[in-house]
């Protein structure tokens, strides 16, 4: 932490208004860490508040500290404004960006939303969520497929040997 309370104060003087945000960005995540949620929600803001000094700067760059806005407000009682965080939140995430921060916004919505009795919102998103992970390779696929009896499996061997003999094959 003194280490990152250090360097927004040299970022602040020397650096970019992306690397402040960053900076900030850390606290809030450590602050979140920590239980310190009235921190960890001031911080995102700062966060939040640099990125927006940056003209043209893409979105995607907004999506984590959303993220631990949505955390805080959470924890806090504040159900509807952690849903519009993490609505904001996967709006602007590119998926393809940070998969990983993606998925973990869908999950947090699933939740909240399941938590509100939304439940056909919920699993919507955790369809979305389940098939970002096996295209991701975060979840193997194990799927409704046909299997075999081993007795099937014997009997088409043996007629898969029979067809051979006779030149089917």
């Amino acid at each position: 932490k003194p280490v990152a309370q250090k360097s927004l104060k040299l970022h602040q003087n020397y650096g970019t208004q992306l690397q402040v945000a960053q900076d900030y960005g850390f606290l809030a995540e450590v602050a979140l860490e920590e239980l310190r949620w009235d921190e960890a929600s001031k911080l995102a803001q700062q966060a939040l508040e640099s990125i927006d000094k940056i003209p043209n700067i893409q979105s995607h760059y907004r999506v984590s500290y959303r993220f631990v806005l949505a955390k805080v407000k959470q924890h806090l009682g504040e159900t509807q404004a952690a849903i519009n965080h993490l609505e904001t939140a996967k709006k602007e995430s590119n998926s393809q960006y940070n998969i990983r921060l993606y998925i973990d916004i869908l999950a947090a919505l699933q939740h909240l939303y399941f938590d509100q009795g939304q439940y056909l919102k919920a699993f919507n998103i955790k369809q979305e969520k389940v098939s970002l992970e096996y295209e991701n390779g975060f979840r193997a696929f194990i799927g409704a497929v046909y299997l075999n009896s081993q007795q099937q499996t014997s009997e088409q061997a043996q007629v898969d040997k029979a067809a051979a003999a006779v030149g089917f094959t």
